[in-house]
C-alpha cells in the first residue's frame, strides 16, 4: 500500500509520465494499423479541427481549476500551496501549455496535411494522448481542491479561518 501510495505522489509531482500515453498511441498506430490515413481530405481536417477544439475547451477548463486551486481561502489549501509550490507550478504550467500546445498542433496539421497526411495525423493521435492525460491530471487536482474544502468545512473549528475584523469591531474603532 505505501509503495503504491509512493508512486502516486511521485506521479502527481512530475508530470513527464504524461507522454507515455501518447507515446503509445503513436507506436500503436503506427505499426498496428500500417500509419492509417483516412482518404478523404476533408475528413482529416475535421478531425484536425475536432482536436483542437477540444483542446481548448480542456484549456479553459483548466484554467478555471488552476485559478480555483491558488484562490481557495481555504487555509489547508495555502498550506498545500507553501508546501507543495514547486509540484503545483511545475503541475499547472504542464498542463496549460501542453493544453494550448495540443490546441496549436492540430492546426499545424492541416497545413502539412496535403503534403504527408501521416504527419498531420501522428500529430493529431499525439495530441489527443496528451490532452486526455493532461485532462486527467487536470481532474485529479479539481478532485483534490474540493477534497480539502470538503475536510475545512467537515471540522470547522479546527481549520476555521481567523475572523476578519471590520471598522465596526475593532477595539480601536470605539
Amino acid at each position: 500500500m505505501r509503495s503504491r501510495r509512493r508512486v502516486a505522489n511521485l506521479l502527481a509531482a512530475h508530470p513527464s509520465p504524461d507522454h507515455l500515453l501518447p507515446s503509445g498511441i503513436m507506436v500503436a498506430w503506427w505499426f498496428g494499423t500500417g500509419q492509417y490515413v483516412p482518404v478523404n481530405p476533408d475528413a482529416r481536417l475535421a478531425f484536425f479541427a475536432g482536436v483542437a477544439v477540444v483542446s481548448g475547451l480542456v484549456l479553459a477548463a483548466a484554467t478555471f481549476v488552476c485559478a480555483l486551486t491558488y484562490q481557495s481561502a481555504n487555509i489547508l489549501m495555502a498550506g498545500v500551496r507553501r508546501r507543495y509550490s514547486r509540484e503545483l507550478k511545475r503541475n499547472w504550467s504542464s498542463i496549460i501549455v501542453s493544453a494550448f500546445l495540443t490546441a496549436v498542433g492540430p492546426i499545424g496539421a492541416m497545413l502539412v496535411d496535403d503534403v504527408r497526411p501521416a504527419i498531420g495525423i501522428g500529430v493529431a493521435l499525439y495530441c489527443i494522448g496528451l490532452l486526455v492525460a493532461r485532462a486527467v491530471r487536470s481532474v485529479w487536482w479539481l478532485n483534490y481542491t474540493l477534497f480539502m474544502q470538503d475536510i475545512a468545512e467537515s471540522t470547522p473549528e479546527k481549520y476555521a479561518l481567523p475572523p476578519v475584523r471590520t471598522a465596526h469591531t475593532r477595539p480601536e474603532a470605539h
